[in-house]
């Protein structure tokens, strides 16, 4: 037998994974530098709300969401639905607690909101690691790879949101942003090498099937490299040049995105029945 191609998860499945993933990353960053700009930090729960729209979509029925989010204790889908939900009911609770200038809710409400945001970070990696027989979603640098491209396509949102209301920030961003692009170009090559090292079937198809998508391969790559490039010539230039940053920008999010499909596409099953369990034994 040889390995077969998922058709379960698509494009819509990719959107909803660069949505969530840059949203959420996009937030947890800008938190992290303890920054608390109203209007930044309404772009990332924004994008989690339309990841969270994909998905009914993906859903199929709107009822369908219900009946999933029941199902929460064996499908991560249902969780992250659970996740996506719970982030946006926070942030619009703070968003009350700002108009109302409840600082000390709202200071509270941020706490309880980062654990949520990184639940909503990290669910598409364990949706893709509970299918038990795609090996290649299953293996930890494949969830290694995509957390780091979502910090990256968050770091690059928040440089170039940061660029226009905050420049007095903006190097601190283009600094981080700098050293995870880095860190992912580094990690999506090791990464493609381990797999045309495996031993197995399937990884050997997703690697092949990887190869393949020459052009969505290049983008990939493109992603890491560009804004890296991007990046760094902002922070030589004494002035700052918003072209780079669009630029920058541009190239990262469609780098996410394309990794993300792109690995969707690359998902082959192991086969159904393995050389081991057709083997015949020996005569005695």
């Amino acid at each position: 037998m040889e390995p077969f191609c998922q058709h379960e998860f698509g494009w819509r499945v990719a959107l909803d994974f660069l949505l969530s993933g840059t949203g959420s990353s996009m937030y947890l960053a800008y938190r992290l530098m303890f920054l608390t700009d109203p209007i930044i930090l309404l772009i990332g729960p924004f994008l989690v709300m339309l990841g969270l729209v994909v998905l009914f979509s993906e859903l199929g029925k709107p009822t369908n969401f219900w009946r999933s989010i029941i199902n929460y204790r064996t499908s991560w889908m249902a969780r992250g639905a659970i996740f996506n939900s719970a982030f946006l009911l926070i942030w619009f609770m703070m968003l009350v607690a700002y108009a109302l200038r409840f600082y000390v809710v709202l200071g509270l409400l941020g706490i309880i909101e980062l654990p949520v945001a990184a639940l909503v970070l990290i669910y598409p990696v364990m949706l893709l690691k509970d299918v038990r027989d795609i090996t290649v979603w299953k293996s930890t640098s494949t969830a290694i790879v995509t957390l780091i491209y979502a910090i990256a396509g968050g770091l690059s949102a928040d440089a170039m949101l940061v660029s226009l209301f905050q420049p007095e920030f903006l190097s601190r961003f283009l600094f981080a942003s700098s050293v995870v692009e880095l860190i992912l170009f580094i990690s999506l090559y090791l990464y493609i090498n381990s797999l045309h090292r495996s031993k197995s079937k399937a990884v050997g198809a997703s690697y092949r099937k990887m190869m393949s998508e020459k052009k969505m391969l290049s983008l990939v790559f493109a992603g890491a490299l560009v804004p890296l490039a991007m990046d760094l010539a902002s922070l030589a230039f004494v002035e700052f040049s918003l072209y780079l940053m669009i630029m920058g920008l541009a190239f990262s999010i469609a780098g996410v995105y394309a990794f993300r499909f792109l690995l969707l596409l690359a998902g082959y099953h192991e086969p159904l029945v393995s050389e081991k369990m057709i083997r015949k034994k020996p005569a005695l």
